[in-house]
């Protein structure tokens, strides 16, 4: 997939999930951390891809950047310590996945 292709879907998903968010009234950022985890815990790493470890570079770089907002939206106030350990449990959990599908690849 073209890089222009993937960033109009990305463009696309995160309005989805902005919409998504204002109507069923949950913090756009938590969800979005949430979709990343969901992401992040598909079964397969795309292997058509050249760039293997570039890709990997990106959703690693991703993960940093979802526990970042995570512990920003703790220190704001926006959730609570049980939606923090939650996400966190989830981002663990993608990061264990993502670490299993490196070396399978």
């Amino acid at each position: 997939m073209p890089l222009f292709e993937i960033v109009i879907a990305l463009l696309l998903a995160g309005a989805i999930l902005s919409a998504w968010a204002r109507r069923i009234s949950v913090p756009y950022p938590a969800l979005l951390a949430l979709a990343g985890a969901g992401l992040a815990l598909l079964p397969r790493v795309p292997r058509e891809m050249d760039d293997l470890p570039g890709y990997a570079e990106a959703l690693r770089r991703a993960s940093e950047a979802e526990r970042r907002k995570l512990i920003e939206l703790r220190a704001k106030g926006v959730i609570g310590d049980d939606a923090f350990h939650r996400v966190e449990e989830e981002l663990d959990w993608a990061d264990l996945h993502a670490e299993a599908q490196r070396s399978i690849v």
